[in-house]
């Protein structure tokens, strides 16, 4: 029969595998938990590296478009800008074209203003026919044909004068267009070539200070012209010379009068 220190061998080591299993599920629980744990930890590692990985994408998908956009800007930038110039310097070009074309028109001036001069010159001559015709056929006395040859020099100097108002009045109305069209610094430019070709006027010297006269009219006194021009120089030599020519012509046309009434 089993005795009483087997019984209590028994019991004792009942009760060391009692605590080794419980060690055991004790382990294994810890275990369990931890596992569970470290599944938990790693889906949410998961979700927060996706996550970072769509920010990213995003980011890099918004940064690539904000590029593509500064390019597109920068682009139109310089198109706008290559235009603008491409436009600026058409402009400029036909202001040029048309100041040419002012220049070369006003460089024939100097041709019309002789032919202007000599049909007046012939009117006037004309005129004075007429009158010598009719001192011829009605005999009138000398006091009456100098008031005659006073009122033929009269109309000659008004029809002078009616002439440079309306060449005055076209040729301001003229320079007022160029002027607003070309702009200052062209226009300057223009007027300096003009003046130049005063002496340049291919003709005897009557014609050539009735020229400058017509010229400095036209200019309105000289209002017009810049800064670096000698006023006083070319205002003295235009007046001087057209005011001797015109004495000597008025002289003329009296002693032609004066002569043809001394023959009737």
């Amino acid at each position: 029969m089993p005795t009483r220190k087997d019984a209590s061998e028994v019991s004792s080591d009942c009760r060391k595998w009692r605590k080794v299993f419980n060690a055991l599920v004790e382990l294994l629980g810890n275990q369990q938990a931890q596992l569970m744990t470290l599944v938990r930890e790693r889906k949410l590692l998961e979700d927060r590296i996706k996550m970072q990985h769509r920010r990213w994408n995003s980011d890099t998908n918004g940064a690539l478009k904000v590029q593509d956009m500064v390019h597109f800007l920068e682009s139109t930038k310089l198109d706008f800008a290559l235009g603008s110039k491409e436009r600026e310097a058409l402009l400029y070009k036909l202001k040029l074209d048309q100041a040419d074309d002012e220049l070369a028109d006003f460089r024939g001036c100097p041709d019309i203003i002789p032919q202007k001069y000599s049909e007046l010159e012939e009117n006037k001559f004309a005129e004075a026919r007429k009158t010598r015709k009719g001192l011829r056929s009605s005999n009138w006395n000398i006091g009456k044909s100098c008031k005659d040859a006073k009122k033929v020099q009269e109309e000659g100097t008004h029809l002078l004068e009616e002439e440079m108002k309306k060449l005055r009045l076209e040729y301001h109305m003229a320079m007022d267009c160029l002027r607003r069209s070309i702009g200052s610094d062209i226009y300057s430019c223009f007027l300096s070539n003009v003046v130049s070709i005063i002496p340049q006027v291919p003709s005897s010297e009557t014609i050539y200070y009735h020229c400058g006269y017509i010229i400095l009219s036209l200019l309105g006194g000289g209002q017009y012209l810049p800064v670096q021009i000698n006023h006083s120089k070319l205002d003295g030599m235009i007046w001087e010379g057209y005011k001797s020519v015109h004495i000597k012509r008025m002289n003329i046309d009296q002693d032609k009068l004066f002569g043809d009434s001394r023959i009737c």
